[in-house]
């Protein structure tokens, strides 16, 4: 869930949305986890085409039926400031990315949990694809060490967001850098920061 021009949003990937009997415009998400409550949104914004990097679905929370004491709650990401920054990716980057696989969360439907076990991985910078913006991650932890967190991949991933981490004075910074659209356990592919910020303003607009 992101902040984004006093709009508040949530940004996941197009295909985790597709199902023979899904309407994507039927789907709530929970604003306050585990709450059980399961907020309207506003509309649904998805980019056209089937290209990658197009794999972004946006949803506004609607600022009508929501409380802005819920809106302006601090579990969504700000984003205005990382929009200015460049997409300058190095060889030597560093990231973080906070996914919740489901191989660690069976849904619970009689309680109304369906993801709450998250798993927070480092990665390092794999190279550009696809187009300018997009690039891969490849994950530290070894197959054996994710295989002891439980983990025999990493779906779930998609729809993650990926963060570049920088050494700055008296400590580091997590800069966003884009969202998980695609991966093979190690190997993981994301959408970069100016082709999320792209969709965001036409959903703005």
């Amino acid at each position: 869930m992101v902040a984004y021009k006093d709009r508040r949003f949530f940004v996941t990937a197009k295909h985790c949305l597709k199902s023979q009997d899904r309407d994507p415009n039927s789907i709530r998400i929970e604003i306050d986890a585990n709450s059980g409550v399961f907020d309207a949104f506003h509309r649904l914004y998805l980019p056209e085409g089937t290209e990658e990097w197009k794999d972004l679905a946006i949803y506004e929370f609607d600022p009508k039926v929501n409380p802005p004491a819920k809106l302006n709650s601090k579990d969504f990401l700000e984003l205005d400031l990382f929009a200015r920054v460049p997409f300058d990716i190095s060889s030597g980057s560093r990231f973080a990315i906070r996914a919740y696989p489901t191989d660690l969360n069976a849904p619970d439907f009689d309680a109304r949990i369906l993801k709450h076990t998250s798993v927070s991985l480092s990665a390092g910078w794999d190279g550009r694809w696809s187009s300018p913006n997009c690039g891969g991650l490849q994950i530290d932890a070894s197959l054996d060490e994710l295989h002891k967190m439980g983990l025999t991949d990493l779906d779930g991933a998609s729809g993650a967001p990926v963060f570049e981490i920088r050494t700055v004075p008296g400590g580091q910074m997590a800069v966003f850098r884009g969202v998980i659209v695609q991966g093979a356990m190690r190997m993981q592919r994301f959408i970069g920061a100016p082709v999320v910020f792209t969709a965001l303003d036409k959903a703005v607009n």
